[in-house]
């Protein structure tokens, strides 16, 4: 779906640079993950590393958070803008906006796609040659539930940017903001979490490990329903048409952390309560989400109310009237989508995806 406005200029007086071209373009399509070519190849191309080489510290392995953040809300918008030679005193501006909600599957399914997707990425992590501890039995540990205090139940919601997200963690755990490095979401995550009054789990985490004898490993999923592309502003600034296009498809970003031991030190000497610093965490995420064309949803509704409309009336009749009295105005134009999903599609996809990433993250961590 586009939406585009163009400003409407009303009287114009002396534009000392006119007929400027809009500058962008040219960027490279979405890379496609493709199953032939191979992990290790593929891998190559979507995994990006940090901290690798305290990977070599690496000891048998406890998923110690797993979780998935559903996108419920994804909006983009534009508008235009003049640039610093412009002299158009009388002008509309325009302003336009998507969104798009995510319908027809309830928190009982997301949970349900959530613990199977954290179930299946620990199988992943062994057939990977892992030597994984059972999440069944890691849950059980007076350790693990320590941790779980430090944690938020599902579904915990939050935004980022323009985006509103529920993330669930599994049946048994709860939802920390330790995963999110690198997945696009830690400053909003981190910041629901200081407004909830969450505490932060990494000393009882590294206490556990220890205790355990185990390197903790954190899986984060993100789950996107549409690609958003909002135009750029060209020449010195300069935006002569408003334009967004969204696009309904499935996108699955991932982050696997591994946290050693072996970099762990002691909260203070003598103490048995441990720690460690963020650059000592190898960590395997996506450069490009994978997504798939593969339709998960009945259908996609115009929802726009007649709220929406009224409003935008408003807002462009009184631009209209602020630029005749010699003013810059305003037109907008608000664009709603209900994607309708296929509970069963939209889980099987989200696998799938979710999958092909912890492949390729526990591949680029074996090497």
């Amino acid at each position: 779906m586009k939406s585009t406005l163009k400003p409407l200029v009303i009287f114009s007086v002396g534009a000392l640079l006119g007929g400027c071209a809009l500058m962008g373009g040219g960027e490279k399509p979405q890379p496609k993950y493709d199953e032939s070519a191979g992990v290790a190849a593929q891998a190559q191309q979507f995994i990006e590393i940090k901290n690798k080489k305290a990977n070599k510290n690496v000891t048998r392995v406890a998923l110690t958070t797993c979780q998935v953040a559903f996108a419920v809300k994804q909006s983009g918008g534009s508008q235009t803008s003049g640039h610093i030679f412009d002299n158009r005193d009388y002008t509309v501006e325009a302003k336009v906006s998507q969104h798009y909600h995510l319908k027809g599957v309830t928190d009982a399914e997301l949970q349900a796609i959530t613990d199977r997707v954290c179930s299946q990425g620990e199988q992943q992590l062994s057939a990977a040659g892992f030597d994984v501890m059972p999440a069944a039995s890691l849950i059980k540990t007076s350790e693990f539930q320590d941790l779980k205090e430090s944690g938020k139940d599902s579904p915990l919601k939050f935004k980022v940017k323009s985006t509103e997200y529920s993330v669930f963690a599994p049946t048994g755990y709860r939802v920390t903001d330790e995963a999110t490095a690198n997945a696009g979401l830690t400053g909003g995550l981190t910041n629901a979490f200081k407004q909830m009054g969450g505490a932060n789990p990494a000393s009882k985490e590294a206490t556990l490990a220890h205790r355990l004898g185990v390197t903790p490993a954190r899986l984060m999923f993100v789950v996107d329903m549409a690609s958003i592309t909002e135009n750029k502003k060209g020449l010195l600034g300069m935006n002569q048409t408003a334009m967004v296009e969204g696009k309904v498809n499935l996108q699955v970003g991932g982050t696997l952390m591994l946290v050693p031991p072996g970099k762990m030190s002691q909260t203070m000497p003598g103490s048995d309560k441990w720690t460690y610093g963020a650059h000592m965490v190898p960590t395997y995420f996506t450069k490009h989400a994978l997504f798939t064309d593969e339709a998960f949803y009945s259908s996609v509704e115009d929802s726009t109310t007649t709220g929406d409309k009224v409003s935008d009336g408003i807002t462009t009749a009184l631009g209209y009237l602020s630029a005749l009295g010699g003013g810059t105005g305003k037109k907008s134009k608000t664009s709603r989508y209900d994607v309708n999903v296929v509970p069963d599609k939209f889980s099987a996809l989200i696998l799938k995806n979710g999958m092909n990433f912890v492949d390729m993250a526990a591949y680029s961590a074996k090497q």
